[in-house]
C-alpha cells in the first residue's frame, strides 16, 4: 500500500516538473490576488442571474408529489421574467396571492418581460414612478386582472378589463393579423402559464399604472 502512494506521488511531482517545463508561470503575489478577485467576481455575477433554481423543493408540498401548484411555482422557469419576479418578490400581500394555489377569486397575469423593463426604465419619469413609496406594488396591481382566468378565446372577445387599481382598465384589441395587444401597444404572448389560481401572459410592453 504504501509503495503505492509512494509510486502515485511520484508520477504527479514528474507530470507537474514537465508542465513546469513546457508552460513556466511566474505567478508572484499581484498576479495571484488577481486570479483570486476574477473568480470572486464571476461568483457573484453568477449569483445575482441564478434567482430561482427549477429543482429546489416546493416548501409547500413536505414531499408528496402532484402538490397543488401555483403561478409562482411556474414563473421562476422563464428567464425572461426575472425582474418582474424581483419585483413581485417584494410586495408580500401580492406575493402571497401569485403563490396561494388556493387563491379566489381566479385571477389574470400580465407579465413584462426584461426587454419590456429595460425600455420603461430608461425613462427618468417611468423609473421614479416605479421607484417610488408603493411604486412596486401599484405596478403589479395594474398588471392584474383579479376577476377570472381569461383565456386566450376570452381574450380575443374582450375589448376592457378592469385591473385591481381602482378605475384602471386595460383596453383590449385583436386582429388575426397582430394577435392581442393590450392598451394598443403591449402585445400579449399566447404561449400562456397557467396554474391552479391563475394565468399569466408575458407582455412586451409595461403597463402604465394610470390611464
Amino acid at each position: 500500500m504504501q509503495f503505492k502512494i509512494g509510486f502515485l506521488a511520484a508520477i504527479v511531482l514528474l507530470v507537474n516538473a514537465v508542465f513546469a517545463q513546457l508552460i513556466p508561470f511566474d505567478f508572484d503575489d499581484k498576479t495571484i490576488k488577481s486570479v483570486m478577485e476574477a473568480a470572486m467576481h464571476s461568483d457573484k455575477e453568477e449569483g445575482k442571474k441564478i434567482l430561482y433554481q427549477e429543482d429546489a423543493p416546493d416548501y409547500r408540498s413536505n414531499g408528496e408529489e402532484n402538490s397543488p401548484q401555483s403561478l409562482f411555482d411556474h414563473l421562476p422557469r422563464d428567464p425572461a421574467l426575472s425582474t418582474f419576479l424581483d419585483i413581485l418578490m417584494q410586495v408580500d400581500d401580492i406575493l402571497q396571492l401569485v403563490n396561494d394555489p388556493y387563491a379566489e377569486p381566479k385571477f389574470t397575469l400580465f407579465a413584462p418581460t426584461n426587454t419590456a423593463f429595460k425600455a420603461y426604465i430608461s425613462n427618468s419619469d417611468n423609473r421614479a414612478n416605479l421607484y417610488s413609496e408603493d411604486g412596486f406594488k401599484n405596478f403589479l396591481l395594474c398588471h392584474i386582472v383579479p376577476h377570472g382566468k381569461y383565456s386566450i378565446k376570452d381574450l380575443k372577445k374582450a375589448k376592457k378589463l378592469e385591473t385591481a387599481t381602482s378605475g384602471r382598465s386595460i383596453s383590449v384589441q385583436y386582429s388575426w393579423i397582430t394577435g392581442i395587444t393590450l392598451d394598443k401597444k403591449a402585445k400579449v404572448d399566447t404561449n400562456f402559464i397557467e396554474a391552479m389560481n391563475g394565468i399569466a401572459y408575458k407582455i412586451d410592453h409595461v403597463l402604465e399604472q394610470a390611464k
